[in-house]
């Protein structure tokens, strides 16, 4: 039998959403709402089992037409604040990222990224939720599009994503 380890690293085993999660918190995150989406659902479902404890408010709304409106409402007061959902969410939260960009208000929202449209990897594969993303909105406005390409760089391009959005004033 080998002795126990002595000393060593600590170590945490995350998945990318529970790291882009803690990333939000460790930011500054104070407000978290959310429809729930595969496969973006756990970022706040984390966040929600820390709220308490932080000083987090998160709030499922009833769409994600609210919840994008109610993350802007709460930057707009002031609280950092922060939306998730996949493609077909941000579909419908378009509008808002425009509110946002026009009002200059600094508002973090996640696009977890399918597969694939439709039937998704059985039919066809691609990154299209990227280009969507890119140029989702009405007018010109800044916006800052993030894409992590692991577990590590999801829990620091949430930290930021928050700081870029107050900095520049604008969705990120």
């Amino acid at each position: 039998r080998l002795p126990p380890a002595q000393g060593g690293p600590r170590r945490i085993v995350l998945d990318g959403n529970e790291a882009l999660a803690l990333g939000a918190v460790s930011a500054g995150l104070r407000f978290v709402s959310f429809y729930p989406m595969t496969p973006a659902t756990t970022i706040p479902l984390t966040v929600a089992g820390m709220a308490e404890r932080m000083g987090i408010v998160a709030e499922q709304a009833e769409d994600e037409i609210a919840a994008i409106n109610m993350a802007i409402g709460a930057s707009f007061a002031g609280a950092p604040s922060m939306t998730a959902t996949s493609g077909g969410g941000f579909a419908l939260m378009v509008e808002g990222v425009s509110l946002a960009g026009m009002t200059e208000t600094p508002v973090v929202i996640v696009v977890g990224q399918r597969p694939a449209p439709a039937t998704g990897l059985p039919t066809r594969t691609e990154q299209a939720d990227l280009e969507f993303v890119l140029h989702a909105g009405h007018w010109e406005f800044p916006r800052a599009i993030l894409a992590p390409g692991s577990v590590e760089e999801c829990f620091h391009l949430a930290r930021k994503a928050f700081f870029l959005a107050e900095t520049h004033q604008s969705p990120v």
